[in-house]
């Protein structure tokens, strides 16, 4: 992942990069992912300066299907084409949970 300069994310919230659900057909064809619900696991990029040290960047979270928050985008200031998505400045309190693995 490319690394991405936020100045600083203020209070409780964090920067979440949300992970985008891919639909392949049978025959590998990346299908239009237009009409499917919103992904619910995203990958913490940056804490705010009031985030208590249980989340921490790199984390794997759950959000709800429709994600509060403020959707922003990076994708102009990124190179790398794996960093392409969608970002969303959100509370903390907003975040169901922390994903070990999966």
């Amino acid at each position: 992942m490319a690394e991405i300069k936020i100045a600083k994310i203020l209070g409780d919230k964090v920067l979440v990069k949300i992970d985008e659900k891919i639909k392949k057909s049978a025959g590998g064809v990346i299908m239009d992912n237009d009409n499917q619900t919103p992904s619910t696991k995203a990958t913490v990029i940056s804490v705010g300066t009031k985030v208590d040290e249980s989340i921490k960047e790199g984390d794997r979270v759950i959000i709800p299907e429709y994600h509060p928050g403020n959707k922003i985008n990076l994708d102009d200031t990124i190179t790398d084409t794996k960093s392409i998505g969608k970002f969303i400045i959100m509370d903390t309190k907003d975040i169901l949970g922390i994903v070990e693995s999966w």
